[in-house]
């Protein structure tokens, strides 16, 4: 059941408005001379609900905090359909009233596979709405657990909770130097400047573990934010390569939690790797024999990240600075 709101006269092709009323069935296909459908049958449809909690004026006295939804399952673009429908709740409440600041989005999503999706993310600016950003945010999650070659996951239902706050909450990492030696299975102190917005530059000092056994060299110092050091942990080894459903689930739930700070050693060596983790330290004979074709996955690792911390934060951390360092032996220290 439908009614026909405008009719648009058009040479190029006139066309017809309208909006659905009762629905008595499901369209199953939209041709060129006829649109198809089963009587009686309801399409599969996904729950969603999106809660707002924010610190406006209009915060005590909104009656809807938690709104309901039902988004078509579509073979393809359920997520586009969710992020759109994100969107469209938040647009009357984050993006009018609070522009700029920081929001805090919690996404939980139950997939066909039985398994629960729980991710958070983080955006902080000024003189923005957060509708688009937290939506392209959301779909893009989404869209990393369906569309993908392991296995057909589908979408069973999705809860997104939106906190916002007035403050921008944002740092840019300014630099990273050594405030201490760096002793193979030693604790070591690692420094690093942030650049807060409209702030005066502040230092932080992090206490690592240098891991035991690490060869002696130079290194490179990393410190970065979130983006960046998911970067960072994709080309320095520490993802393994998704053979599986459930590997590919593991490395998107595996990255740096939103805010944080993460500190690495990088060496640039060659290592060898088994479906995309690195193998390092191994004995030269062997490393040799699996190198050259020994059922290894992908040959050689060039460059080798070792993560030393990840620092929680309740804002948002963005960039990068490395230092050069050199990591001793104890026989050194003494």
């Amino acid at each position: 059941n439908a009614e026909i709101l405008l009719t648009v006269a058009s040479d190029a092709g006139s066309w017809k408005m309208g909006q659905a009323t009762t629905p008595v069935g499901q369209l199953t296909d939209d041709r060129l001379h006829a649109i198809a459908g089963t009587m009686g049958v309801s399409p599969p449809m996904v729950p969603l609900t999106v809660r707002v909690k924010g610190d406006s004026p209009r915060e005590s006295s909104d009656a809807k905090k938690e709104l309901g939804f039902r988004v078509f399952q579509h073979p393809t673009d359920t997520p586009l359909f969710v992020a759109m429908t994100v969107a469209s709740s938040l647009g009357q409440r984050v993006a009018a009233e609070n522009a700029g600041g920081t929001v805090d989005v919690d996404l939980r999503a139950t997939l066909s596979t039985g398994d629960v999706v729980s991710y958070q993310f983080r955006a902080a600016d000024e003189g923005i709405g957060f509708d688009m950003p937290v939506a392209l945010g959301v779909m893009a999650l989404l869209s990393t657990v369906t569309d993908q070659h392991f296995a057909e996951v589908t979408l069973k239902s999705v809860d997104v909770t939106v906190a916002s706050r007035r403050d921008v909450d944002l740092a840019r990492v300014v630099s990273v130097d050594a405030a201490s030696a760096l002793v193979a299975g030693k604790p070591a102190s690692v420094r690093v400047r942030l650049q807060p917005f409209r702030g005066k530059i502040i230092e932080k000092t992090v206490v690592v573990k240098v891991p035991s056994g690490l060869p002696t060299g130079a290194y490179q110092l990393v410190a970065a934010g979130q983006t960046d050091a998911l970067r960072q942990e994709r080309e320095g080894g520490l993802l393994s390569l998704a053979t599986d459903w459930r590997s590919y689930l593991r490395n998107v739930l595996d990255a740096p939690p939103p805010g944080s700070l993460s500190l690495y050693l990088v060496r640039d060596e060659a290592t060898p790797r088994l479906d995309g983790r690195a193998l390092p330290d191994l004995p030269a004979s062997l490393a040799g024999v699996l190198a050259d074709g020994g059922g290894l996955s992908g040959g050689a690792w060039e460059a080798r990240a070792l993560r030393l911390a990840r620092v929680p934060g309740t804002g948002v951390v963005t960039g990068e600075s490395t230092a050069k360092v050199r990591v001793q032996s104890k026989d050194e220290e003494e």
